[in-house]
């Protein structure tokens, strides 16, 4: 058997357990702090897999620095995984397994908004009202979102917000020029109060960001166990307490 992995669990060193085959796994959690998402309970779902398909529960790793956290992960890890597009997960060499299904959605997009009549080239360098945003999804955000928008994302200033209706309210109201929010909040605030969201322009969507995302590292992505766990998961629900459930990721 191999050697435990020691993991850091918010400043805490807890050894990995081992699976009855004698492989070492851990379960490497990076939460999505930015809200976006909402909270679910994956990890309780996973665990209660692992145990359905005869390996010990798995010790948990509690990561918010992705890009670290995936070379420092044991060799044989589970990646859970809220807030972050896949196909960033897969330039980090992962393969997602499964994904959390809540109200027929598997994940968020982030709209970037201004008022209408407002001239692309006059918001460089301008206010941006949003909810508090992680490295991760900072990265995500330039890229696909406001590069193509002719927009800087590292030049504006930032304005955090608590709700995404606090976002649009500034938009309207002038308080700042651009705001980025929850493409269902800004669905429900159009269909609830039309008269906030006249006026507001959508200039750029975000790609999904799953609301839960189960990813193995590529090698492992034919694993027998990797396998029995998907399908344990997917015909389950996440956690105690919740209508969200696992579905498996489709085919390219």
């Amino acid at each position: 058997m191999r050697r435990p992995v020691f993991a850091i669990l918010i400043g805490v060193i807890v050894p990995a357990l081992c699976s009855a085959a004698g492989a070492t796994w851990t379960i490497v959690s990076v939460p999505d702090e930015t809200g976006v998402t909402g909270k679910s309970d994956p990890i309780t779902g996973i665990q209660r897999a692992t145990r359905a398909i005869a390996l010990k529960d798995a010790g948990v790793t509690i990561a918010t620095d992705l890009k670290t956290a995936i070379p420092a992960a044991p060799e044989i890890s589970l990646f859970c995984i809220s807030g972050r597009s896949i196909k960033g997960l897969k330039q980090l060499g992962l393969s997602p397994v499964a994904l959390v299904e809540r109200g027929g959605l598997t994940g968020a997009r982030l709209v970037l908004i201004a008022r209408e009549g407002v001239a692309l080239d006059t918001l460089k360098g301008k206010r941006l009202a949003s909810r508090p945003l992680s490295a991760d999804l900072r990265s995500m955000l330039e890229l696909e979102v406001f590069t193509p928008t002719g927009l800087e994302l590292s030049g504006l200033i930032h304005v955090e917000v608590k709700k995404g209706i606090d976002a649009v309210l500034a938009v309207k109201t002038g308080q700042v020029e651009l705001g980025l929010v929850d493409q269902m909040e800004l669905d429900q605030t159009a269909r609830v109060v039309p008269p906030v969201a006249a006026g507001i322009k959508r200039l750029q969507t975000s790609p999904e960001l799953p609301f839960a995302a189960l990813l193995v590292r590529n090698a492992q992505i034919n694993d027998p166990d990797i396998t029995r766990l998907t399908a344990t998961l997917i015909s389950g629900e996440v956690g105690q307490g919740t209508t969200d459930r696992w579905v498996p990721v489709k085919p390219e």
